[in-house]
């Protein structure tokens, strides 16, 4: 069969593996996403001399 026959069988497996794994790959990178934008979120207004975060801190 050949050289050719090999490439183009491994060019097709390694693109089904791609489209395989690209959906669970997108879903693990936009959660990741979400949770830094949320942490990203709580930081913003974040004020290290802020006496109720002292209070916080020493509470836990």
């Amino acid at each position: 069969m050949g050289t050719p026959y090999l490439q183009r069988v491994l060019n097709q497996q390694l693109t089904n593996h791609i489209r395989d794994s690209l959906p669970a790959l997108r879903n693990r990178l936009q959660t990741q996403m979400l949770t830094m934008e949320k942490e990203v979120e709580e930081y913003k207004n974040f004020r290290p001399d802020d006496p109720t975060r002292k209070t916080k801190a020493m509470m836990q």
